[in-house]
């Protein structure tokens, strides 16, 4: 059963509402010297509009203001330890108005921005202010992607604001931090499952350019032997069958429903489209693929589905291929808040220009996801999978690793790099090349650099680098391609 994001954000206020009250400021402080950060006319008041300007930075040893006067002129010296001692100890009796001042205050000391940004969105929690609050914790997380604290509270920001999957990413950070208590580590894990079973939809895009060194994943070879028994004899290939790099228009759109169906299941279905196109239509690749069925929440900490899958892939303006099966997917979120998932699928190959890949192909993967920091996360991935396509020459065996990290840096950049290595053998030689069955030995890798906080008509720019390499014994299928891509992305 479905339960509404702000419903469950109402039932973490248990929990992180505790946090809210009872943890002091003071424990995300810099560790700065007091400053004095006011000189002013007369005594701070919390019934005076801060009108505050900069004094000259030195260090204030009393903790209360100083007040001192020549002749009949009156100046108060504050120190920024005390306007955050008094301004935390309005916000939490609720006194915000009075508070304002003193943060007006902190506002101009440089070294307590943290502390400014905290408080600030602190009082926009209490005043129910979720989007002010948001701005203020995001403030924080781009100086410091490592305040757990904070990501709590942008995520309470967040799920008040119905953002369920951008609380999610911020919940699965905390969680993965090692900084939690037991209580509020479970409190957190229920949070996320709530997140997904309350989310009925979702929807991304993106657009981008990509150069690209090798756009129809050709060899660079000028000449392959064909093997005529007790001699090869070499063939010339034309430029079509070699190498070409071009400019591609990229597009990449994904969506999701989830329908509830009973209490612990739910009808997922998604879908997914993927375009490249480039000068002509030599080498535009399109693809789509569809996937539904069951959704099964076996505990608090694992589900599983089952679903049918069905693909069509274009190329250079014809149909090349079909594929449909079936897939299983259970994932374990486990204690220490990393996750373990698993994935087998079957599916039927069909091509229309050539029949020697047809047949069916099957697979198994298992991924594993933890923290290595507050902000950044390992992944690793392992799979084998096997091709039993009805030519013998192009049924093959193959298995690899991918790892992976990803996370976050200070100024409002993701970044995520990965690398993968895989082998493949195939049954049979291909006797129009060689007496020796095919083998490949195949390299990837990926690194990706991103910026939250920037918008271009509400769409956040990306750039990423992709390597694959082909290293293989018939030199017709030796590759080595390079792309770059810059994307603008937007999620709903």
């Amino acid at each position: 059963m479905m339960r509404p994001i702000k419903t469950l954000a109402s039932a973490m206020a248990a929990v992180l509402g505790i946090l809210i009250t009872t943890l002091p400021a003071a424990a995300y402080a810099a560790s700065a010297e007091e400053v004095v950060i006011a000189t002013m006319a007369e005594a701070p008041s919390e019934s005076v509009t801060a009108a505050v300007t900069p004094a000259a930075v030195e260090p204030v040893a009393e903790k209360a203001p100083v007040r001192a006067c020549e002749n009949e002129d009156c100046s108060v010296r504050v120190s920024a330890t005390f306007v955050v001692q008094r301004a935390e100890q309005l916000i939490v009796a609720g006194k915000y108005d009075q508070a304002q001042p003193w943060l007006d205050m902190l506002a101009i000391a440089p070294e307590f921005q943290l502390e400014y940004h905290f408080l600030s969105g602190l009082m926009a929690l209490g005043k129910e202010d979720y989007a002010g609050a948001e701005r203020h914790y995001r403030a924080i997380l781009d100086k410091d992607p490592s305040q757990t604290r904070v990501r709590l509270d942008l995520s309470f920001a967040l799920m008040r604001q119905g953002k369920g999957e951008a609380a999610d990413y911020h919940l699965r950070l905390a969680e993965q931090s090692g900084d939690l208590p037991n209580e509020l580590r479970t409190t957190v894990r229920t949070a996320r499952s709530a997140i997904r079973d309350s989310k009925s939809y979702r929807f991304g895009f993106n657009v981008g350019i990509a150069p690209d060194t090798n756009i129809n994943n050709a060899t660079n070879a000028e000449t392959v032997d064909i093997n005529l028994g007790p001699f090869a004899l070499p063939l010339t290939l034309n430029d079509d069958a070699r190498s070409r790099s071009g400019v591609g228009i990229t597009a990449n759109l994904s969506a999701a429903v989830r329908l509830p169906v009973a209490e612990t299941v739910n009808l997922l279905v998604e879908a997914d489209g993927n375009t490249v196109n480039y000068k002509g239509i030599a080498a535009d690749d399109y693809q789509m693929q569809i996937a539904a069925g069951p959704e099964f929440q076996l505990s608090e900490n694992m589900r599983a589905t089952v679903q049918f899958v069905g693909t069509q892939r274009w190329f250079g303006g014809e149909k090349l291929a079909r594929n449909y099966g079936v897939r299983g997917d259970i994932q374990f979120d486990l204690r220490d808040g990393s996750a373990l998932a698993m994935r087998a699928d079957a599916q039927r190959s069909e091509f229309f220009e050539s029949d020697g890949y047809d047949g069916w192909s099957y697979g198994t993967t298992i991924s594993y996801e933890r923290g290595v920091t507050k902000s950044f996360s390992l992944s690793t991935t392992a799979f084998v999978r096997r091709n039993d396509f009805v030519g013998p020459a192009n049924a093959n065996w193959s298995g690899g690793v991918v790892v992976g990290v990803g996370g976050e840096l200070p100024a409002g950049f993701n970044i995520g790099a990965s690398a993968m290595v895989s082998y493949a053998k195939f049954d049979e030689p291909d006797y129009l090349f060689s007496f020796d069955r095919r083998e490949d030995v195949r390299f990837g890798g990926r690194a990706v650099i991103g910026n939250r906080s920037l918008k271009v008509l509400g769409f956040s720019p990306s750039l990423e680098y992709n390597y694959t390499r082909n290293d293989s014994n018939y030199i017709l299928y030796d590759t080595d391609r390079h792309r770059v891509e810059f994307k603008l992305a937007r999620y709903f």
